[in-house]
């Protein structure tokens, strides 16, 4: 699972606020800058991947996967999808190298990826892989994204959204058109024990799976000064830290 919410400028800037849901015991760290690298991004310490990253050029990657698809064990984990994608030096550059991939090499998956400047989608349900540009504004991303619900997949998102990505919709809507961080941070750890599946925050632990980390971005013009805030741990119940993304990107200056 996963959910990506972003709010997109057009103008170079953009906010993301996402979860990342996964299996309790799975092993994983914070975010930092990898070695040999120009992006900031957690680790998955289990495939050795990431889920979401920031490069030093400003693009913004973040992937989920896809509701109702078998998982083949033999195919590469999603986080090394996300490794090349963080290497790829803007959206178009991206898109492009994205229409090299063979769908089969990962399991289904929906990538979103963006500067500020342009942004797209794209999905793949592990035999052919679709793509779309985003214009302006608000989007929300989900497992159950792009008709990943539906018994015969659509290429475009399903008319009727899913109910975790109405829920989203609608409470900032209560927010209005410039959310705080500390808004979004509120948002994403609103857990419903009604409908425990479609919460920003998840919690099922007879099933050792929930909401396992959260990141709440500013991303602005001049890249280092975004403002990144993250928890290690389930948003409704650990404190967001705040950096400045300049400093994780650059940490021996920041330790001067």
């Amino acid at each position: 699972m996963c959910t990506v919410i972003t709010q997109l400028s057009g103008e170079g800037r953009f906010w993301v606020a996402a979860n990342r849901d996964e299996v309790l015991v799975r092993p994983a760290s914070g975010p930092r800058r990898w070695p040999g690298e120009q992006f900031v991004a957690p680790r998955d310490e289990a495939g050795g991947g990431s889920w979401l990253g920031l490069t030093a050029r400003g693009l913004f990657v973040a992937v989920t996967n896809r509701f109702g698809a078998p998982k083949d064990e033999a195919r590469e984990s999603r986080g090394h999808l996300v490794l090349e994608a963080l290497r790829q030096s803007s959206p178009s550059a991206l898109h492009a190298w994205l229409g090299t991939l063979s769908p089969e090499r990962f399991n289904p998956f929906h990538l979103f990826y963006s500067d500020g400047l342009e942004g797209f989608i794209s999905w793949s349900d592990g035999a052919r892989l679709h793509s779309q540009p985003l214009l302006p504004g608000l989007h929300v991303l989900t497992e159950r994204s792009f008709g990943a619900s539906l018994t015969v997949p659509a290429p475009m998102p399903a008319a009727d959204e899913p109910e975790r990505a109405r829920f989203i919709r609608e409470r900032l809507a209560e927010l209005g058109p410039t959310p705080t961080a500390e808004q979004l941070q509120a948002l994403l750890g609103i857990h419903r024990p009604e409908a425990p599946l479609d919460s920003p925050c998840v919690h099922v632990p007879d099933f050792g799976y929930g909401t396992r980390s959260s990141l709440v971005l500013f991303k602005q013009q001049q890249v280092e000064d975004s403002d990144w805030r993250w928890a290690e741990g389930p948003p409704d119940r650990t404190p967001f830290v705040a950096h400045r993304f300049g400093n994780l990107l650059h940490p021996e200056a920041a330790h001067r």
